[in-house]
């Protein structure tokens, strides 16, 4: 195991090769959850034509979602819903815990 928590990385690519979703194993080929900033099973990002990241959300070994801290805002989110202007900046962002229910900004 890496320092990460995991030995091994599954990952899927959309039509235009870019990695849309990602889920980590143990030595063994176990499912795990990784440490720190890897602290999920699975994660499935969207992306829009330009490569900006739209929605990441992370998952346990049930596969049902679980919250991580968003390193970019601090709250703990279990989907992050981003929206980009014609320039590819960021304009808003939404988090939202493992029930579905939005997190405040602070």
């Amino acid at each position: 195991m890496n320092d990460r928590g995991f030995s091994r990385v599954k990952i899927v690519n959309d039509d235009l090769g870019r990695e849309i979703e990602w889920s980590y194993y143990g030595i063994w080929s176990e499912p795990v959850i990784g440490k720190n900033s890897y602290a999920y099973h699975r994660a499935r990002r969207k992306l829009d034509l330009r490569g900006n990241p739209l929605e990441f959300a992370t998952f346990g070994l049930d596969g049902k979602p679980i919250e991580v801290v968003d390193s970019a805002t601090g709250r703990r989110c279990a989907r992050l819903v981003r929206s980009f202007d014609a320039g590819n900046n960021q304009t808003d962002s939404q988090c939202f815990d493992a029930t579905g229910m939005p997190v405040p900004k602070e």
